[in-house]
């Protein structure tokens, strides 16, 4: 028997036709087995190229099904004969309900081949140069990759730990930006939200909480400048709320430091010039940061997304710019699916958990925006007051809660002129806990660091 006809011994076809069916039928099919198989996995070539154009579809954000799919062969410069027909026939499979069980199935049929063609290949290549156990090492060690699964790798290694905090102390005293062996760590605009939180890290979900006009979607595109501009941290912004027009302006705004208001109403009804000559050279000296924000931030303003929507656009962030921080704003405008028989809260619970735990896996920086429950504009904001606050909070590794004082201050009725500052409360899991006092200038989009005299209404504000 030579190797081929031992090899297709081991080959379970109907499992590699149900994968591909289950995923042409099932949209979350594939999100459930993208990371236990891969297309050199299929025997069958069909199915590979097949699976492969799948996976393309998936990280470009595009659902699946024969037409897509078909598209997506074509896209990655592959060819199938009498596709269509194969394709048509894979979508006829009756359910997707096993496609993980299928999916292990064609994982160890093809741990099994690469196993017989290795012991086939050292026969083949017996050095008789060498003796028996040299011969014998080599093949061992082709044996021991293929049982301990190549794919995955030792997370944590702790010779490296040593040279990581060696370096994360030395530029913490130099004051510099840390990125040691993929590891990394950014600076917030805030230096006192630096000293509480140690900077934008990698594997963390954080939950900002503020009500509507308070400026926090202003505050998170300060961020985004501050990071893609200043730093060349390339950042992925979901702006459900928001749309391309809005995103866009604001960005102009921030960088060029003039009023988003003028920007939207260069001139008056009147005829009036609203814009100065000063406020169009920085518009005009902005083009070229702009310009080169394509390089760096990936904006999308699609609404109602779904997790399996945010997790493949961060894939193909992943792959177009080497994402490294995530925005979503917000939470609340996303499509939770929950299962019958369980409340709205135990969806977003759910959806909270699955973010978190994609930051983790991915190594990414996940700051949520969330919605606050019904409070009246200017009311003090709390950690409770997180809509659907029961489960949100405890899957996040930080909750930023910021208020506006001046609507604080006008709810309470006090005369007081305005003062432009916004404090953020931060609770952290593991972590210091602290209160961040800034000023703010919402025309352009810009938070400091407050470095005015301490002002006590505000430390006796509830945390």
């Amino acid at each position: 028997m030579n190797r081929i006809d031992i090899l297709k011994k081991h080959v379970d076809l109907e499992s590699e036709k149900a994968v591909i069916g289950a995923c042409l039928i099932d949209s979350e099919a594939i999100t459930k087995i993208f990371d236990i198989i891969d297309y050199r996995d299929f025997y069958n070539k069909r199915c590979s190229i097949t699976f492969e154009a799948l996976i393309d579809n998936l990280a470009k954000g595009i659902p699946n099904d024969v037409i897509t799919v078909t598209d997506a062969i074509t896209r990655i410069g592959k060819k199938i004969d009498e596709c269509g027909y194969f394709l048509t026939d894979c979508a006829e499979i009756p359910s997707s309900g096993y496609v993980v069980h299928h999916a292990k199935i064609i994982k160890e049929k093809s741990k099994t081949r690469e196993y017989l063609d290795t012991l086939l290949a050292g026969i083949s290549t017996f050095d008789e140069t060498l003796g028996v156990d040299e011969n014998i090492t080599k093949v061992q060690s082709k044996l021991v990759q293929i049982t301990s699964d190549t794919t995955t790798s030792r997370d944590i290694d702790f010779r490296e730990t040593i040279n990581r905090i060696d370096t994360l102390v030395e530029n913490k005293l130099l004051n510099k930006t840390v990125q040691v062996d993929g590891y990394w760590r950014y600076k917030w605009v805030s230096d006192n939200l630096n000293d509480i939180t140690g900077g934008v890290e990698p594997q963390t979900f954080i939950i900002l909480g503020a009500l509507r006009k308070s400026g926090k979607s202003k505050w998170v595109i300060d961020q985004i400048v501050n990071l893609t501009v200043n730093q060349n941290v390339p950042v992925l912004f979901l702006s459900l709320e928001m749309g391309d027009e809005k995103v866009t302006r604001w960005l102009w705004s921030r960088v060029a430091r003039v009023d988003s208001n003028k920007i939207k109403i260069p001139i008056d009804f009147h005829g009036n010039r609203l814009l100065t000559d000063d406020e169009l050279n920085r518009l005009q000296e902005a083009k070229s940061i702009i310009e080169e924000l394509n390089e760096k931030l990936i904006v999308d303003t699609r609404v109602f997304l779904n997790f399996n929507q945010i997790k493949s656009k961060i894939y193909q962030a992943k792959q177009l710019i080497g994402v490294q921080v995530v925005f979503l704003d917000y939470l609340q405008r996303c499509n939770i699916q929950y299962d019958k028989g369980q409340n709205e809260a135990r969806g977003f619970e759910i959806m909270s958990q699955q973010l978190a735990d994609l930051a983790k896996n991915e190594k990414l920086a996940f700051i949520c925006l969330s919605q606050l429950k019904n409070l009246a504009p200017g009311q003090f904001a709390r950690v409770g007051d997180i809509k659907h606050s029961g489960g949100i909070p405890d899957n996040a590794t930080g909750i930023f809660i910021m208020n506006n004082i001046d609507l604080v201050f006008a709810n309470n009725g006090d005369d007081k002129p305005l003062v432009n500052r916004s404090i953020m409360d931060v609770i952290q899991r593991d972590g210091m806990q602290g209160r961040v006092k800034f000023k703010h200038r919402l025309d352009i989009g810009v938070y400091e660091d407050e470095i005015l005299p301490d002002k006590k209404e505000t430390d006796n504000l509830d945390f």
